[in-house]
């Protein structure tokens, strides 16, 4: 994310997630069936890729799938995720808790840090949109899809076992559901 800031000093959020998800509108992706669901070929997205760290956000590309995929490769590779370490155990304690209420999750994404907590509201708006029902009717990726195919993205879960990851994943689904229900 970082990487982004340098790139336009005065944005808020990065170039990436912007553009990435304007394109995605732009292309009809928001009625595309199973957006997020199909992958691209990977020289496809390894191409893309590439021109974004030359800093290339022409996107000139017509299929909403390769813009998809851009989003959750970004968003599964960034070095910190969107939900940052020190905040980890506290979303899912608030899951394990059941303390997930607009005014908690609400509080929890006030207390992110700007860049991390500007890039998930964003986010979130957007999966908002794309679980509307105007859309839910065409691209058939209704809140507890979209939110199983994020959760495990916006997080990192700190553990390697194998288990521990498998386990945690549905906590990680319940509060990405929680903030686009809430947020």
């Amino acid at each position: 994310m970082e990487r982004s800031m340098e790139i336009s000093p005065s944005a808020k959020l990065p170039l990436i997630l912007t553009s990435v998800c304007t394109k995605l509108r732009e292309l009809g992706g928001l009625d595309t069936p199973c957006i997020f669901r199909v992958d691209v070929e990977p020289h496809i997205l390894k191409q893309q890729k590439e021109k974004l760290l030359q800093n290339d956000y022409s996107h000139n590309y017509s299929d909403p799938h390769i813009a998809a995929c851009l989003l959750k490769d970004w968003i599964k590779n960034l070095k910190e995720a969107l939900i940052p370490h020190p905040f980890y155990d506290r979303a899912i304690q608030m899951v394990k808790e059941q303390q997930l209420y607009p005014q908690t999750v609400q509080q929890f994404i006030a207390e992110l840090p700007i860049l991390h907590r500007e890039s998930i509201s964003y986010l979130i708006k957007f999966l908002k949109e794309l679980t509307a029902e105007e859309h839910v009717q065409h691209n058939k990726m209704n809140i507890a899809n979209i939110s199983l195919m994020f959760g495990t993205i916006i997080f990192k879960c700190p553990s390697d076992q194998p288990t521990v990851i498998i386990a945690q994943a549905s906590l990680q689904t319940a509060f990405t559901k929680a903030c686009i229900q809430f947020c």
